[in-house]
């Protein structure tokens, strides 16, 4: 089926109302999060990056700390911060607006801000500096060495 009419199909059917909600199933299940279901229908059904849970699952019974890079909307992190065993979170995420989007989704989970390091950076294999611009259509980034 093309995306384009899988957006339509789900334009019609899923509210485009950014709310809080609990997710239905799966590792994060519980755990409340701001989403848009025409958009962010796998985390809320718990279908998002399904091949990970095995490591995830894994993970929460063993990590005493732990590291996100690339945190996008803090999933990862509010699950870890709920742990009483993992002793250090530090979420590194690049764009503001994500950022703002973990702290918040922290927030929705009665985790303080405080229990998760935050770094608004970019993580990589090079040495210099980037800009990055965030629009609808995703991330671009070039370097300004």
């Amino acid at each position: 089926m093309k995306s384009g009419v899988v957006s339509a199909i789900k334009s019609k059917l899923l509210s485009g109302e950014s709310r809080v909600r609990p997710v239905l199933f799966g590792p994060f299940r519980g755990l409340r999060f701001d989403l848009n279901l025409q958009y962010q229908a796998q985390v809320y059904f718990g279908l998002w990056e399904r091949e990970t849970y095995g490591v995830i699952q894994r993970a929460t019974q063993t990590a005493e700390w732990f590291v996100d890079i690339g945190a996008g909307q803090g999933e990862l992190c509010t699950l870890f911060a709920k742990l009483q065993a993992v002793q250090r979170i530090i979420a590194i995420e690049p764009s503001e607006i994500a950022m703002a989007s973990l702290r918040a989704n922290l927030s929705h989970n009665n985790i303080r801000l405080s229990r998760v390091e935050t770094l608004t950076k970019f993580v990589g294999t090079k040495v210099g500096a980037a800009e990055y611009i965030v629009t609808s259509l995703g991330l671009t980034m070039r370097s300004v060495d």
